[in-house]
């Protein structure tokens, strides 16, 4: 009877195993870590949230060692977002002044708009990742033999996958994908401070990086309440910038009297789109000494290039710096343009 007992016994316990799985060995084997059972080699461990070689991240147990996030403990305020369990939560909407990403971080509300991404922009092709707005998306399984995460993050690929980690990414609040199919949960951000209001996703920022008006405060989602809005005085912040601007190291050549360049600052998190003129002054066929300025407000700018009537200088804009700040005075800046000759026949 005794042995007929322990055999029963056993057989129970392995039936657990097989479904929570067990760390340690033997008949004592840990099934804790905060009230669920602890991850295996394969699965995620029970209290500290860390993911397994090969399970999805998550923490506090539930079945298979992961707890699926909230919208708190992810960091987020609004439409459906990743679970880190292979799921999705559905966290609410925004306000009618918001957008859900409009700040800038996937799934928390902010002030402008959100443009959702795709799979294909991406380039993922397996797991699940975010939409960059208030939804996720769904980017597929990888062929047999394949691992999602081994060809890059969320890339299928022959190999293993290591999951990054928040801190690797250098982002502190929101969800983020590991990289390998599963999603991160980076934290919330603090008191006086949103996730994504300074321009850079799932990292916080001061909630109100412009601060406010005199006898306003700023609320927890980034607007300034609480003032008398009559007799409201606002300061216009501008600092003089200006230079030259080249091709290729030299000056361009002038294929018409008129010829022109354009510089064009464009500062995508506020909406800002600055251009300044750089006329050439010198006849066709004759190199030409371009110079700008003009007055920019405060800010991270794309700064492009274009020419008009000017060799070899294209139409089209080229890219000579993409995140320039601007906060002080700088009537030294110098742009480059870089081309390369082809041709051929049509």
């Amino acid at each position: 009877m005794l042995r007929r007992a322990l055999v029963l016994v056993f057989a129970i316990l392995a039936v657990a195993c097989a479904s929570y799985g067990c760390s340690g060995s033997g008949a004592g084997a840990d099934l804790g870590g905060d009230g669920g059972p602890s991850g295996g080699s394969s699965g995620t461990s029970g209290s500290s949230g860390s993911s397994g070689s090969s399970g999805v991240p998550g923490a506090d147990g539930g079945p298979g060692g992961c707890k699926p996030l909230t919208c708190a403990r992810a960091g987020v305020d609004c439409g459906q977002a990743p679970d880190g369990c292979g799921g999705t939560i559905t966290c609410g909407s925004c306000p009618t002044d918001q957008t859900c990403g409009g700040g800038g971080t996937a799934n928390v509300c902010g002030h402008g708009v959100c443009t959702p991404k795709t799979c294909a922009s991406e380039k993922k092709n397996c797991g699940v990742v975010s939409d960059g707005c208030a939804s996720t998306l769904s980017c597929g399984t990888c062929a047999p033999g394949q691992t999602c995460g081994a060809g890059g993050p969320n890339v299928c690929g022959t190999g293993s996958c290591t999951p990054t980690t928040c801190a690797a990414q250098g982002k502190d609040c929101g969800s983020i994908s590991d990289g390998c199919g599963g999603q991160l949960a980076c934290g919330i951000c603090p008191s006086g401070k949103l996730c994504g209001s300074g321009g850079a996703a799932n990292v916080c920022a001061e909630a109100c990086p412009a601060g406010c008006p005199t006898g306003y405060s700023c609320d927890a989602t980034g607007v300034c309440v609480g003032g008398n809005a009559n007799g409201l005085v606002f300061d216009v912040k501008t600092f003089a910038v200006g230079g030259t601007v080249t091709v290729n190291g030299a000056a361009p050549v002038a294929s018409s009297s008129s010829g022109f360049a354009t510089v064009t600052f464009t500062e995508p998190t506020l909406g800002y789109t600055i251009a300044a003129r750089a006329d050439c002054n010198a006849s066709a066929g004759n190199p030409c000494a371009l110079a700008w300025s003009a007055a920019v407000y405060p800010g991270t700018y794309r700064v492009t290039v274009h020419g008009t009537y000017l060799t070899p200088l294209p139409g089209a804009a080229f890219v000579v710096n993409p995140a320039l700040v601007v906060n002080a005075p700088n009537p030294s800046m110098a742009f480059d343009v870089k081309t390369l000759a082809v041709g051929g026949t049509v």
